[in-house]
Order: structure tokens, then C-alpha cells, then sequence
């Protein structure tokens, strides 16, 4: 484990070399020192030995994490929704991760037992042979919430069932913009697990995610709870297989909102593909997923839920759930009634038994 370790250190250290913040007293302002940008507001993080002049997120990492404060703090600065000052919010997410990365080097030193062995495989569409999925098909219950994916997915898991939970990736860059303290669904699983131990060793070699691939990395430990409820460290935490495929761009589209060009549907049709046979291939019954693309990438979310409807019928797997809020990436010209609708839509008449883990 001695790897993770040196590159979490050179993390730290780039870390501390782009953004240093200086805290005033309990209360105080938190000033950030990047690029001129600055870190206004009440933004003390925690509650615990914050009586020191000037410290930087490396050392606010340090003090205990308070749950409550983070989210005050969070909601303060407007949580990425009204009137948001990104800029403090992207400072509470690094300090996040800060504290993550910050633990899994404690549990890699003194209780590597509470985390899974790394491991992490291509699977393409090559790899979903014709006998894959097709033989003692059975009904799928399939959900559409407004709900977390690991929220979810903890839930699976506490019924017993063996799960798998989507990561909608960037295609070049393991964790996206996760040091950052960007906001998307992958950065936030970053923050929240340790899906960096299984991707940042594949950089060079599994990166860029092939189109009509995925990564899967299996026993991934889920150790922090949702954005919501300030990132609370889990007890007990638990594993799941993490799917990391990356969703097509910007696809051109018709005037009724479908793809444009064949070839482009046939695209995310087996990227769809690899995404559910992959959660087979790893041994799982339930799957966790989201409205893939559907956000800033510009996928139509009809189309989308027709294609996860289609491929479905084609899986073993016993539950499935797209767990879908609707942000502002909502209400555009590519899904002008948002992602949940469409894919409540879609399979408003799927939510029948399965048999199985929790049944």
C-alpha cells in the first residue's frame, strides 16, 4: 500500500501549493489564495480547535469532522443552488476530500482490513458475448426515484443484495475535477469512498476510458454519507462495485429531441450495455443507476430510458434503480421536462417483484 501513500503525499503537496486558506477565528472569513480568488463569508468549517490565526485546508482536515457545521456552512453559501458562492463551496468540497484522502491513508496503515484489495478491469462491448444475459432471464424491478445513488445503494445493501452503482465519468480524467472541489456526481463519489485507490493507478493505462468500454472496480468502500447531510463519516460503511463509463458528448439531435446519426445511438446503446453486463459480470443482483448523459452532456433522456428499457430485458440482474434529480442542468432544449419524468415515464410499468436479495 506503500504507493497510495506517496501518491496521496504528492496530492497533499499540489494541494498546498494551489490553495492555501486563512481562517479568522471561529466566525471569521476564510480567504482563498488562487488565482486572486477569494473565500468570503462565514465559512468556518467544524466546531473543534479553530482558535488558531491563519490555517490551511490541510490542517483544517486535520480537526475533527462536524457533520451539522459543514452542511450550515455549506447551506450559507447557497449549496450550488440560489445565489451560490462557488467559490467558498468549492473550498468546503476540497476540504471533503481532504478529510477522505486523510483516512484512507489511516485505514491503509492501521486497519487495511476495513478496505477492500484494489481491483479494476476494462470490460468492452467484445466482452458481452450473445450468451451473456440471455439465459434464465427473469423479471427485473425496476425503480425511478428522487433519491442519492449511494444513499441507495446502501440501502441495497443492507437487504442483502450485492450491488453495483454507476459513475458517470469523465473519459480522460479519473475523478474529474475532484481536487477542486467540483460538484458532479463522480467527483462527489471521490469525496465519499475510495474509488481514487482503484482508478488514479490505471491513469496512464486504462485512460482514456474506449468508448465501448467500462471500468469495473469491485469492492469499493463506501465510507461517507451524502452532501446533504454534510458528508458524515458512515459506521458501518460498506462495499459495492463501482461501473465507470464515460457517456457520448454533445450529440446531435433531431427536432423531436432523437438521435441524429445512427451510429451515435449505437454508441451509447453499447456504452448502456457494457454499464449493465458489467454489473453481471462483477456478481451483482441490483444495480444503481442515474440518467446517463442526460445533464451537461446533452443525451435526450427519452431516448436514453428506451435504450437502459431495452437492454435491461436483456440481464439477470434482480433490482434496478435510476436514482434522478433534476438540477440546472434540467429544462433544456435536450429535455425540456427535466431527466426524471422521461425515465418515470419510461418504465412506470416495471416496478413489478423480483425475486431475490431483499425480495
Amino acid at each position: 500500500m506503500a504507493a497510495l501513500f506517496e501518491i496521496c503525499k504528492c496530492c497533499l503537496g499540489r494541494q498546498k501549493e494551489a490553495r492555501q486558506v486563512e481562517y479568522r477565528g471561529r466566525d471569521g472569513d476564510l480567504a482563498e489564495e488562487s488565482g486572486g480568488g477569494k473565500l468570503g463569508g462565514d465559512c468556518a468549517v467544524g466546531s473543534d480547535g479553530y482558535d488558531v490565526e491563519t490555517r490551511s485546508l490541510e490542517d483544517l482536515a486535520r480537526s475533527p469532522h462536524d457533520a451539522a457545521r459543514w452542511r450550515q456552512d455549506f447551506q450559507s453559501a447557497g449549496d450550488g443552488k440560489k445565489n451560490p458562492n462557488m467559490c467558498r463551496i468549492r473550498g468546503l468540497r476540497q476540504l471533503v476530500w481532504l478529510q477522505t484522502e486523510k483516512e484512507l491513508i489511516r485505514l491503509e496503515k492501521e486497519e487495511p482490513q476495513k478496505l477492500g484489495q484494489v481491483g479494476t478491469i476494462p470490460f468492452e462491448v467484445r466482452d458481452c458475448s450473445q450468451a451473456d444475459g440471455q439465459e434464465e432471464l427473469q423479471i427485473t424491478k425496476v425503480e425511478v426515484m428522487e433519491c442519492d445513488m449511494l444513499d441507495k445503494a446502501g440501502d441495497f445493501a443492507k437487504q442483502g443484495c450485492t450491488v453495483a452503482v454507476l459513475n458517470m465519468a469523465s473519459s480522460s480524467s479519473p475523478g474529474g475535477g475532484f481536487r477542486f472541489g467540483a460538484g458532479a456526481q463522480e467527483e462527489n463519489m471521490y469525496r465519499r469512498s475510495d474509488l481514487y485507490r482503484f482508478l488514479e493507478p490505471y491513469k496512464g493505462s486504462l485512460y482514456p476510458i474506449k468508448p465501448d468500454a467500462c471500468l469495473l472496480s469491485t469492492n469499493v468502500t463506501i465510507l461517507r454519507g451524502p452532501e446533504k447531510e454534510g458528508y458524515p463519516f458512515l459506521v458501518p460503511s460498506f462495499e459495492a462495485t463501482i461501473i465507470t463509463c464515460a457517456a457520448l458528448r454533445s450529440p446531435a439531435l433531431t427536432t423531436d429531441r432523437k438521435y441524429k446519426y445512427a451510429e451515435d445511438e449505437e454508441s451509447m446503446r453499447q456504452k448502456v450495455r457494457v454499464i449493465l453486463r458489467g454489473a453481471e459480470k462483477a456478481g451483482c443482483d441490483a444495480c444503481v443507476l442515474s440518467a446517463f448523459g442526460c445533464g451537461a452532456f446533452g443525451n435526450p433522456p427519452e431516448e436514453v430510458a428506451r435504450l437502459f428499457h431495452e437492454e435491461i430485458a436483456t440481464v439477470k440482474l434482480q433490482k434496478v434503480c435510476f436514482c434522478i434529480f433534476n438540477d440546472h442542468n434540467a429544462g433544456r432544449a435536450h429535455n425540456p421536462q427535466g431527466n426524471y419524468f422521461p425515465f418515470k415515464k419510461a418504465f412506470e410499468h416495471d416496478a413489478g417483484n423480483a425475486t431475490g436479495c431483499g425480495s
